[in-house]
């Protein structure tokens, strides 16, 4: 941990089990030892494309059958990755720290997991380039229902008040069904979405 300019906080845990760390940019981190001796997860912070420190995007995408939680860079390319594979977009919020999206993206899985009991609503074959974990059946958990459970705990954490970007799909259940890989060709007519719509 030293080499990988960490110092532990707490006793060692076991290899698989994350251990808190003070990274050398003073951040607390908890990596597992073994994630560090392959050079993997050391800081979350500095060795990640994802703003962990900076500005990012928690969202909700859905589709015919589903909802899905997620958090990105404000300028990077996700939310349009999720519309190739059929979701569409109900509605996104600029939170000021990717801490803070990812936070709530967590809370928002505890929640459906922990207190209402829902299952993800695909499994890892439907979803292969990763987020099934993420999902949850759209009957169960509609996107205005996530969103105030959101914003609840927003207030709850007191981070400034959050102005959701909302789209018809915040209510209206979306046609289209995610698929395994991304669409080629032209997008079907009612299925492109416009920037910030």
């Amino acid at each position: 941990m030293n080499s990988s300019e960490l110092e532990p906080l707490e006793p060692y845990p076991g290899s698989g089990k994350p251990w808190r760390c003070r990274h050398m940019c003073g951040r607390t981190v908890a990596p597992t030892l073994s994630n560090v001796a392959q050079g993997r997860g050391i800081c979350r912070y500095c060795h990640s494309v994802f703003p962990y420190a900076g500005p990012a995007t928690l969202y909700l995408v859905a589709d015919r059958d589903a909802v899905k939680i997620g958090c990105a860079n404000r300028s990077g390319r996700r939310i349009d990755d999720h519309r190739r594979l059929g979701w569409q977009l109900a509605w996104s919020l600029d939170v000021p720290t990717g801490d803070n999206a990812y936070n709530l993206e967590q809370a928002v899985i505890a929640w459906w997991r922990d207190e209402l009991g829902l299952s993800p609503a695909y499994t890892s074959d439907h979803m292969p380039q990763y987020g099934a974990t993420e999902t949850a059946r759209w009957e169960d958990t509609p996107p205005d229902s996530v969103l105030a459970h959101v914003e609840q705990l927003a207030e709850t954490w007191s981070l400034p008040p959050l102005r959701p970007h909302l789209t018809r799909y915040l209510t209206e259940r979306p046609t289209s069904v995610c698929t395994p890989r991304a669409r080629r060709g032209p997008i079907a007519a009612g299925q492109l979405m416009l920037p910030g719509v």
